[in-house]
């Protein structure tokens, strides 16, 4: 009984967990572009451009 209950909750675990890295992974995808602004002032814009793996891990 110990031992179906285990692989309930760790099947649960699992699944929250993919959850979460898939939510994690589309945030990325929608926010490609970041500006930084440091103490002096100066911008620095990071992009994001992985897209094609990506679709490419999407299609298949």
């Amino acid at each position: 009984m110990a031992k179906s209950t285990a692989s309930k909750i760790a099947s649960l675990v699992l699944r929250v967990f993919t959850i979460v890295l898939l939510l994690i992974a589309l945030i990325i995808l929608c926010t490609n572009t970041k500006t930084l602004e440091d103490q002096n002032g100066d911008q620095a814009k990071f992009r994001f451009q992985d897209v094609i793996a990506y679709r490419y891990a999407i299609m298949h």
